[in-house]
């Protein structure tokens, strides 16, 4: 899977987290009651419409990191992660936390051997990417014990939907910050071996 594809795959994902945030918003604002979307089958499809999405970005996601890695690696042979570790060390527990924004900093390092100045530009991106995407995971968490913790679906719920409208909020904040991390590295790997574009 190329560059554009993973690009168009996460603008689907960030609209379908729109939607998904206007919705637990909805379930808040009416403190407990979906006021807009009452009936409840609105939400429950945007549950499996969000999932969906999630599942279906994240395996686009590991084929290009797959690639980008393998391509990195070729124009930077002393990289030291491999393109299967590339993909592995998302689902290593504990190392999960934080060898994925490792991997992404390879990526973007070896990518940019023509173009140092513009590879550093780029890290910064990372961090807003994977911090972004830690937040959402600690705040999904959090939410979904709170809700487990609530029998009766009274206020700790309410409570519990409010975080994840800030877990969709700082997932979009990610996806934002990734679609911009893969456009430079295609552009980096581009300019590295000498073609007009690597968006295949």
């Amino acid at each position: 899977m190329g560059s554009r594809v993973l690009v168009i795959a996460l603008y689907g994902w960030i609209a379908v987290q729109i939607g998904q945030f206007v919705v637990d918003l909805d379930y808040v604002a009416g403190d407990g009651v979906n006021v807009w979307f009452g009936t409840g089958q609105v939400v429950s499809l945007m549950a499996v419409v969000a999932l969906a999405a999630t599942m279906i970005t994240a395996i686009i996601f590991m084929v290009w990191i797959y690639r980008a890695m393998t391509r990195a690696r070729k124009l930077t042979p002393t990289l030291t992660i491999t393109p299967g570790w590339a993909v592995g060390w998302f689902f290593v527990p504990v190392a999960s936390l934080w060898m994925p924004y490792g991997v992404m900093t390879e990526i973007v390092e070896g990518s940019g051997v023509s173009a140092p100045a513009y590879a550093e530009r780029t890290r910064p991106l990372i961090g807003w990417w994977w911090g972004a995407w830690i937040v959402r995971s600690l705040l999904s968490l959090f939410a979904a014990f709170a809700s487990r913790a609530s029998e009766s679906g009274g206020s700790i719920n309410t409570r519990s939907m409010g975080v994840m409208v800030l877990a969709s909020a700082a997932g979009i904040g990610s996806a934002w910050a990734l679609s911009m991390i893969v456009a430079r590295v295609a552009r980096l790997q581009a300019s590295a071996v000498g073609v007009a574009q690597v968006f295949v």
